[in-house]
């Protein structure tokens, strides 16, 4: 009788643990699901503009020499306080209307809640060509975990070179 006892004893232990293995696992995926539907869709359809920047980008003359400064002006808001990273990219435009990236660069930004105009200083690198240029970029920054992104172009100015 005692054989048949610890035997039954085995087989009831091993459907429960069966059945509690079976309620964690499925417990798991309705966790990892619920989780993933959050990320994936309540945050992603965010559909608020957090930051906003006038495009195109004024730029202040429209004639510089490789190496020179320049200055960029835009209006910008932000409803929130942010870091941000700002990617930047320096492009040629040939006669036949094809661009051609010749420099970027990169710059972490602190943008502070609310409207105004910003005006900003970029060196030109010295070993432009002369020629029809236009600056790019997009600042990036993070939202709950989601990644935000605002492109953003300059106008179109020229560079001369001293030939």
């Amino acid at each position: 009788m005692k054989l048949k006892n610890n035997r039954l004893k085995r087989i009831i232990m091993s459907e429960a643990f069966d059945k509690v293995l079976w309620a964690l696992v499925v417990g798991m995926l309705f966790v990892i699901a619920g989780n993933s539907i959050q990320k994936n869709l309540v945050i992603k359809s965010d559909p608020e503009e957090y930051y906003y920047l006038k495009s195109p980008v004024m730029v202040e003359d429209r004639t510089f020499y490789p190496g020179e400064k320049m200055t960029l002006t835009t209006e910008r808001e932000s409803s929130i306080n942010i870091g941000a990273m700002a990617n930047r990219e320096l492009s040629l435009i040939t006669l036949d209307n094809v661009i051609v990236e010749v420099y970027q660069d990169q710059v972490p930004l602190v943008i502070d809640r609310g409207s105004r105009d910003v005006s900003f200083v970029i060196r030109l690198p010295e070993d432009l060509l002369a020629g029809c240029y236009r600056w790019s970029g997009a600042v990036s920054f993070d939202i709950q975990g989601n990644e935000k992104v605002v492109y953003w172009e300059s106008e179109i100015f020229e560079v001369k070179t001293a030939d």
